[in-house]
Order: C-alpha cells, then structure tokens, then sequence
C-alpha cells in the first residue's frame, strides 16, 4: 500500500497500554466504536490542547486530521488502582452533553482527574501500520513553532520535512489517521468507578456518531464552512 503523504499541519498524539489494556486490545474497542458510530470514535486523553492552537490549525485547513503513533511499553504494565467510566462531555458551547452510547471512554486514576477526548472519524477500519514514519524534530508547536518535545503526548503540530539534519533523529510509526471532526477536543465528565473495571451499560446519547459528524463547526462554537 503507497504511503500518503503528512498534511501540513495536524494533531499528534502518541498512543499506548491504558487502564490495564493493551493497545490491541483498545484498538479493538475503538474499531467497534467506529463500526457501530458511522466512522465516529472518541480518542481519550490526559490533558487539553489550547483553543487558540486548534484554532489556527482549523484556520490552515478545512479537513483537519488526528495521527496517530504508538509508543512501546516499558515491560509489562502494572493494573490500575481504579477505572473510572466517562458519560458526558462538555461542549464548546459549555453544556454537558451525553457521550453516544456507541462510545465506552475509561481511563485509569481517580474520578477527580480530568481527561479529555479527541473526537475523530474514519471511513475505513483502524489498523496499525509500520510503514511510515515521523521525525520528532520535524514536528514543531503550531503556535510557538518550537520543535515538538518527547514528552509531548498530544500537540497541534506543523510538520517541516527535510528540516532536521541529524541522522540519528528519534522516529514515531504513522499507526493510523483520522479525520479530527466537531468539537474537536472537549472534556468528559459525569465519571462513575468500575469496581471490576469493566464498562457499564448506561443511559447516554444516541447510539450512532450521526449528529457528531453532521456538525461543522470551531471549537469556540462558530459555524465553519468546509471545501
């Protein structure tokens, strides 16, 4: 399969063993998450992106998109203290909105802790590639246009091919893209402790990403228009 070429400018985020799950096993979940939503699956993750990057990024381009890398764990990953179960979400507009009910979001720590989801869609199945990579020393901050560091998790990023000499420079898989579509980024609320770390079944949204992914909008709640 022929590699596509980056876009300019996107939204990084490294992906890896969460709440006692390995990344098959969460990359599993999320393809029926995809399936059961109409493309639409949500991408939890530990802290927000500033709105005045998503915004410049939604001013340089009308299909914004997510990549996706994954990180290796180091050795085997202990089980959680405790998981906790998103069921709402906040929206640009400030309302709390229940995630649809095709999305099962948890994250390992207290119910205290804030978390935050990139909301994504994908047309095709989500599988791991190997064929591609990123040059961390290519990929700087949209906004400050400083070089992206290795502690960046998530970051709205500018990709400069052939701007880093070094032969040595350190690489990240292109695992999967997709489409970064309304709110964008948000962050989830209403938490509930799964005892046994399973997810429950509850009263939430919808059970399609439909209403999701009809909405084209910035995440200060502006109409946008596409194409």
């Amino acid at each position: 399969m022929a590699m596509t070429p980056l876009p300019a400018v996107f939204c990084w985020t490294k992906m890896g063993t969460e709440s006692g799950l390995s990344l098959a096993t969460i990359l599993d979940i999320k393809e029926r998450e995809r399936q059961a939503g109409q493309g639409v699956f949500v991408w939890g993750i530990g802290s927000s992106l500033s709105p005045s990057a998503v915004g410049a990024l939604l001013r340089r381009t009308p299909t914004p998109t997510v990549v996706f890398s994954e990180i290796k764990a180091n050795g085997p990953t202990p089980p959680p203290k405790s998981v906790v179960q998103w069921r709402t979400y906040i929206d640009p507009e400030g309302r709390v909105v229940p995630l649809p009910s095709h999305v099962t979001e948890t994250f390992s720590g207290p119910v205290t802790r804030r978390v935050y989801a990139l909301f994504c869609r994908r047309r095709t199945p989500i599988k791991r590639r190997a064929d591609q990579q990123i040059r961390l020393c290519e990929l700087h901050n949209l906004l400050s246009g400083k070089q992206v560091g290795s502690s960046q998790v998530t970051s709205v990023v500018e990709h400069r091919p052939g701007s880093c000499p070094c032969n040595h420079a350190l690489e990240y898989p292109v695992s999967f893209v997709a489409e970064w579509i309304w709110p964008y980024i948000a962050r989830l609320a209403d938490p509930i402790i799964l005892p046994d770390g399973r997810p429950r079944a509850t009263r939430r949204g919808p059970k399609t990403g439909g209403s999701i992914a009809s909405r084209a909008r910035t995440p200060l709640g502006r109409k946008r228009r596409d194409g």
